[in-house]
């Protein structure tokens, strides 16, 4: 009780928003209402926990009657109360709070639940979900592939200071334990000073900044896309990691000109179809257009994603072009300090998405297109595969308004 004790003391003047996402991300309404370790179907083979999904709508937040302004409920035509919700509202409503686990590392109980939940990002389901009014969750966000180039150095974009290790920063983790972070430590860097806060020629590192003003690149900056976490070392030594808090903006699942996305290569090759325009994979360059060759991974820190357009340009500088495929990866230890195969690379070929339609009426994406094996010239090499989440007759699915004549 403490812990929503807190939560609401905090919240007493503010907004009934911030105050129903802390209630969503403490620990001990997850377990209550058993929404902690929910995952998409994909990963599960079964639906997604309903129960904090119900009780958000029902008791949280609209309640199960339409209302006029003055309180007294919208009727039908035929005289009853309209209902907000109903079976595949909730349903929808469950997939948005897949992901969620509790925080890592010994920082929380399951009685007290010190702190809010994290996401974990292969667990939750991706894909489009409906809001009560037949629109879409991230209507009425621009959508990120419309955001300024070097978005990270633009008017309003924040940072959040995360402390001077990387110790309790779990919730940034990938699979293998790594956390992706840009070093600057070049005082004439305007990104670093405006993280720096100088002071009398000294550091401040304040917890918060948001830029007042587009800042101008600098050195490797200008070859980049995106900066998650930044860390800063001033004169002294002394360190400060800064998380960025992107602007928010809608992905769409559909689009046109997809460039194929391989994770895993050169073993596991699993392949799916990525909007060229977002930052969503590696750069990995090969000499030739052979589909079979040594790919070189190029990147400027580990975890790193690019545009297909910064992939291209990187490799252009060195006389390669993007590998149409690959059975083998030298410098991968620029995108990853021990795997090749725990990230994602762009590859030169060309793909499509497309929709499936479920005889209920819900769809799920598909992606498509010409696959390579590479099994023969290694037994460890598996054929590309597009992701089970991707493929036909996926579990993932969802719900989208049909026009009358459809």
């Amino acid at each position: 009780m403490a812990k929503f004790y807190d939560i609401f003391l905090r919240n007493a003047f503010g907004n009934f928003r911030n105050l129903i996402k802390e209630v969503a991300y403490s620990h001990p309404m997850s377990v209550m209402l058993t929404y902690i370790n929910s995952k998409s179907a994909a990963v599960s083979g079964d639906f997604a926990d309903e129960n904090f999904a119900r009780e958000a709508i029902q008791l949280f937040t609209v309640g199960t009657e339409h209302l006029h302004p003055d309180g007294t409920p919208v009727l039908g035509e035929d005289g009853n109360p309209l209902s907000t919700y109903g079976v595949k509202d909730v349903a929808s409503f469950a997939r948005t709070w897949t992901g969620f686990v509790e925080p890592s590392g010994g920082r929380s109980n399951r009685i007290g639940g010190t702190d809010t939940l994290q996401i974990k990002p292969r667990d939750r389901d991706a894909s489009p979900k409906m809001d009560l009014y037949d629109g879409f969750i991230g209507d009425g966000y621009p959508a990120c592939v419309d955001l300024p180039e070097h978005a990270f150095l633009r008017k309003g974009f924040s940072y959040a200071y995360r402390g001077n290790s990387l110790d309790h920063l779990d919730g940034l983790k990938d699979d293998a334990g790594v956390i992706a972070y840009l070093t600057l430590q070049d005082p004439s860097s305007s990104l670093f000073e405006a993280l720096c806060g100088p002071v009398e020629g000294e550091c401040t590192f304040p917890s918060e900044v948001t830029l007042a003003q587009s800042l101008p690149c600098s050195g490797v900056e200008c070859d980049m896309d995106r900066a998650p976490l930044v860390k800063i070392i001033d004169a002294s030594g002394a360190v400060a990691y800064y998380e960025a808090i992107e602007f928010a903006c809608s992905r769409f699942p559909f689009f046109t000109d997809g460039q194929f996305v391989k994770f895993g290569a050169p073993f596991i090759n699993t392949m799916s179809c990525g909007d060229p325009r977002l930052a969503a994979a590696a750069p990995l360059c090969c000499s030739d257009e052979a589909t079979d060759g040594i790919g070189t991974a190029r990147c400027e820190y580990h975890r790193e994603r690019v545009t297909y357009h910064t992939a291209t340009s990187r490799c252009e500088t060195r006389d390669q072009d993007v590998c149409q495929g690959n059975s083998a990866v030298s410098g991968w230890n620029s995108c990853h300090p021990f795997s090749q195969w725990r990230f994602s690379t762009w590859m030169g070929r060309t793909c499509s998405t497309q929709v499936q339609v479920q005889r209920d009426g819900r769809v799920s994406v598909v992606h498509a297109g010409e696959l390579v094996d590479n099994s023969a010239l290694n037994d460890r090499i598996e054929p590309e595969s597009v992701a089970d989440v991707l493929s036909i007759d996926s579990r993932s699915v969802f719900d989208v308004v049909w026009s009358d004549d459809a």
